[in-house]
């Protein structure tokens, strides 16, 4: 008795030997000029965000700082 199994290529098999040459994606550099409005809004809100996280960075540092400085509470100079 024979059995009949089918094979299907592997698809990792089959994208690593491909013919094909990988050719590396250039990127795209927009000009100022030609930048849309909605291009110019995500500029200013990944501008906006970068900011913000480096003053929320500072302010945990700032935090820290103070945190590190500050007399110990409930010694026995308090009595």
């Amino acid at each position: 008795m024979t059995s009949c199994v089918t094979t299907y290529p592997d698809p990792i098999i089959t994208a690593m030997s491909s013919s094909k040459p990988s050719s590396p994606k250039t990127p795209t550099v927009a000009r100022p000029d030609t930048i849309s409005e909605a291009e110019k809004r995500q500029q200013r809100l990944a501008e906006a965000l970068r900011a913000n996280l480096r003053r929320r960075k500072a302010q945990k540092r700032g935090r820290a700082d103070t945190a590190s400085t500050k007399p110990e509470e409930g010694g026995a100079d308090h009595g």
